[in-house]
């Protein structure tokens, strides 16, 4: 649909009289070029219906896609099943779309098409493409403040990145996280790639600045529906009072998180804090979690 059309289709369905919808900032006749396509309107007078209409850009974007996730999302989440499955042949593909509807170097199909690809190299166990590499490591080096696009690309090849890359560009991740924290669209991305640097301290062993990090989890002050994340930050303070303090209670907290798991028939995630917790004993002696289930 058109912006007009769904302002229209909005605008009906909700019952709202055009005459408050218009009120003082467009006449009935310029409503009526705008919903029918004859016309465009300022982004004041936008965000106005939008406001009369008790919406939000992002659900009126929804709208306009037909209910449906914009192209980004749509890629984005298939992109992770397909990795997550080790499905190539989809993700190739998926590489192809991307290519086809990329127009310049760095505009989001750009991006996707070289998530496609590092993925399939990962995969495959083979070296990383330089090109697809250099491409996103220069675009988030080169992005002073970064939003929320940053934060989930960065996160989408994280497995590509050196600890020098990630020391490098975690003050300005570090700055956008304390600033997008309150917004509770933002929790699950700041979460997830705060997670993956306290991952990554770990396996190298920098305890300090994966204590570090683990602070900053904590600061975001998750909410009560994200069960997903309260759930790995209790899982996280098990394994950081193993490692720091040799604190048995800590395994206590780690064997109670999966029980949870087990309650709530959260089988997934239960598997990936499992294969976390044995990607960590590799490198700390930890208890045995098979003596605990």
């Amino acid at each position: 649909m058109e912006y007009g059309e769904t302002i229209s289709k909005i605008q009906t369905e909700k019952n709202i009289p055009v005459k408050d919808l218009c009120h003082d900032f467009m006449s009935k006749s310029t409503y009526s070029r705008f919903v029918n396509g004859e016309s465009d309107t300022t982004t004041t007078v936008f965000f106005h219906l939008l406001e009369q209409l008790h919406i939000s850009s992002k659900e009126f974007f929804f709208i306009k896609n037909d209910y449906s996730l914009d192209n980004q999302e749509s890629y984005l989440l298939e992109i992770s099943s397909s990795s997550s499955n080790r499905d190539t042949s989809t993700l190739y593909r998926l590489k192809k779309e991307c290519d086809l509807q990329s127009k310049r170097k760095n505009d989001t199909f750009h991006h996707l098409s070289a998530i496609c690809f590092l993925h399939i190299c990962r995969i495959k166990n083979k070296k990383y493409d330089v090109v697809c590499q250099n491409d996103i490591k220069n675009y988030l080096l080169g992005v002073a403040s970064w939003s929320r696009y940053e934060i989930v690309l960065f996160n989408s090849v994280m497995f590509i990145f050196d600890l020098d890359f990630i020391e490098k560009i975690l003050p300005r991740l570090l700055r956008n996280v304390s600033k997008y924290k309150k917004i509770i669209d933002f929790t699950s991305d700041n979460f997830g790639i705060l997670l993956n640097i306290y991952t990554l301290y770990l396996m190298q062993k920098k305890l300090d600045k994966a204590l570090y990090i683990l602070k900053k989890i904590k600061s975001l002050d998750i909410p009560e529906l994200f069960v997903r994340e309260r759930l790995y930050l209790n899982f996280l303070k098990g394994i950081n009072q193993l490692l720091l303090y040799e604190d048995s209670s800590g395994f206590i907290k780690i064997t109670d998180t999966l029980n949870t798991c087990n309650f709530l028939n959260l089988t997934s995630q239960k598997s990936m804090l499992v294969s976390f917790y044995n990607t960590i004993s590799t490198v700390y002696k930890l208890p045995n979690l098979n003596n605990a289930f």
